[in-house]
């Protein structure tokens, strides 16, 4: 997975472009926003649809002050869409890739490692960041065996289909990071609607499994919060900020 290995390159460049005169910053952003807008539209099928029913094109993005004539889009409709309409199948190409959940903090950082190793140990499709949750309702929850292979995995269950999911006495979810393969892409095709109408990236998973592949779960030793809540989100930065004074 070569692209891992880019991350010190976008480190160093966040850090040395901090430096820049507002006026080269400024240029800058406006570049990699006409990439980025260019590139949605060309490989982001759902993109691709939403610039064309606005009568947006690419080139009609120049600066910072074009970004108003781009669409809306809601929480309800992107959620609506499947996950191959929102990730571009085309960067992916035919490497196993890293998916984090967008509303997920985590520390260490370096779980990844583990989740990486299982991954390449045990020859998996799928592997799985897993971590303990008290209340099963809220998130997909995963059945493992004694070597961590999964045995099951079900998406926001009610209080009877999560007994179904309890691993050890207790429940374990997906903490917000998977190593995919690209079939993912297909499996999401042929999966149907689940709850509350979506087609869900779990179902997806439980689909590869049901028909042989291996999906493997690796446990979580740290600290994570589901930031879709205010909430939340209060305490996972001040735990952000708790770290970065003792360092």
């Amino acid at each position: 997975m070569p692209n891992l290995f880019r991350l010190p390159y976008y480190l160093f460049g966040a850090v040395r472009r901090a430096n820049w005169r507002p006026e080269r910053l400024r240029e800058f952003q406006e570049k990699r926003l006409r990439f980025v807008v260019r590139y949605a539209y060309d490989f982001v099928p759902f993109y691709h649809r939403k610039f064309r029913e606005s009568g947006i094109f690419p080139g009609d993005i120049k600066n910072i002050v074009d970004l108003k004539k781009l669409p809306i889009i809601t929480k309800d409709e992107f959620r609506s869409v499947s996950f191959s309409e929102r990730v571009s199948r085309e960067f992916v190409g035919s490497e196993d890739f890293v998916l984090a959940y967008g509303d997920t903090y985590f520390k260490p950082y370096d779980a990844i490692r583990n989740v990486l190793r299982v991954h390449s140990e045990c020859g998996a499709c799928i592997s799985l960041l897993l971590d303990s949750v008290d209340d099963p309702s809220r998130f997909g929850l995963v059945k493992v065996d004694q070597e961590g292979r999964v045995l099951g995995i079900v998406e926001k269950p009610s209080v009877e289909e999560a007994k179904l999911y309890r691993s050890d006495g207790g429940y374990l979810s997906i903490g917000g990071l998977l190593v995919l393969k690209p079939e993912i892409f297909d499996a999401i095709m042929k999966t149907k609607k689940g709850k509350n109408g979506e087609v869900w990236l779990t179902d997806s998973v439980e689909y590869l499994r049901n028909n042989g592949k291996k999906v493997y779960g690796c446990d979580f030793h740290g600290s994570r919060y589901d930031i879709g809540t205010f909430d939340s989100l209060k305490e996972a930065d001040r735990m952000e900020h708790l770290e970065n004074h003792r360092s």
